[in-house]
């Protein structure tokens, strides 16, 4: 096997621990075994019993994301945490949040915090504009709102067109980005939402999870 179809094939299984489906040192052991039996990594894996043949196949052909701006910077992230997309609207301010959360909204009788995103990736928060829209999300049971200056897409980024940023990237924390993906002729910064939400503890502040009835 030639060092670039064996970088190709690492790569392949990088994905796969980014994307929480391998672990590491299976990587390593499957590696190793794909050497002496000179098969594709993806029929390794399957085979040894650490991945499934679907996650193979979502990995090769690409990631689901929703693209959006912030202060002219294109960003995104999967899809699959996306519930739906509103525009903007009047914010009811609470005390005692976090910076970057501006306030609560209701939203299908239910109480959601809304999360300034550029203010929690240390970027320039720009004014709400008739373009601006709440990127309403769920992860661990949770709801978030996320205000973003404007929706751009939902695309199918190659697997192959995404890669591993360098630790620092528009003076994001490195724990919050998946990686760099080009799409037509931008380039897109892709965020790791699941890490910029978990250590939001803003929920159990709220006063309501739901409207009275």
């Amino acid at each position: 096997m030639s060092s670039v179809q064996r970088q190709q094939e690492k790569s392949l299984g990088e994905l796969l621990v980014q994307r929480g489906r391998l672990a590491p040192e299976q990587l390593e052991k499957a590696l190793s075994e794909q050497q002496r039996s000179a098969e594709p990594l993806g029929k390794t894996l399957v085979r040894m019993g650490y991945v499934e043949e679907k996650d193979v196949l979502n990995v090769l052909k690409g990631l689901l994301v929703v693209t959006f701006r912030l202060d002219k910077e294109d960003f995104a992230f999967e899809a699959l945490f996306v519930r739906e997309i509103i525009r903007w609207q009047e914010i009811n301010h609470l005390p005692k949040m976090p910076e970057y959360i501006g306030g609560i909204i209701k939203y299908r009788g239910m109480v959601v915090p809304i999360m300034n995103l550029a203010k929690r990736l240390n970027q320039n928060p720009q004014p709400p504009t008739d373009e601006s829209r709440i990127i309403v999300v769920e992860h661990t049971s949770r709801l978030f709102g996320l205000l973003v200056d404007k929706v751009e897409a939902i695309v199918q980024l190659p697997m192959d067109r995404i890669e591993s940023s360098p630790a620092l990237l528009h003076g994001l924390d490195k724990r919050f980005i998946y990686g760099v993906g080009k799409y037509q002729e931008s380039l897109i910064t892709v965020l790791r939402l699941e890490n910029i939400l978990e250590s939001v503890p803003v929920h159990e502040q709220l006063p309501e999870t739901r409207e009275q009835e």
